[in-house]
């Protein structure tokens, strides 16, 4: 290799790779950031870019506390989706269904 391999490189070029190969199959493709990558700015150490992502899979998702978290990190998130609707794009998962949110994906926990 010419350059040092750093996180954002290894999960950029698995997420295209990957996003190539699902889309021969014409299936949709979801990723989920951590908590680190939407609330601590630590993209650079876990290599989820938010702007690659969503310009190589359908939908993002992200852990979110509250309906507040959810909003704040979806029009923060909003910048680096450049195709289609914002709340349609990335999706919360979160203990219930937030107000205002199109669509979500519910955690359950366990008992």
């Amino acid at each position: 290799m010419t350059f040092d391999p750093t996180p954002s490189i290894g999960v950029s070029g698995f997420a295209v790779g990957l996003s190539a190969r699902m889309a021969e199959s014409g299936a949709a493709l979801s990723a989920v950031l951590s908590a680190d990558t939407l609330h601590g700015g630590m993209a650079d150490k876990t290599g989820q870019d938010a702007e690659l992502f969503f310009k190589v899979f359908d939908r993002v998702c992200g852990p979110a506390d509250s309906a507040w978290q959810y909003g704040m990190d979806r029009d923060a998130l909003a910048a680096h989706i450049t195709v289609g609707e914002p709340s349609l794009r990335y999706l919360p998962v979160m203990s219930y269904a937030p107000e205002g949110a199109s669509c979500w994906i519910v955690s359950v926990p366990t008992p």
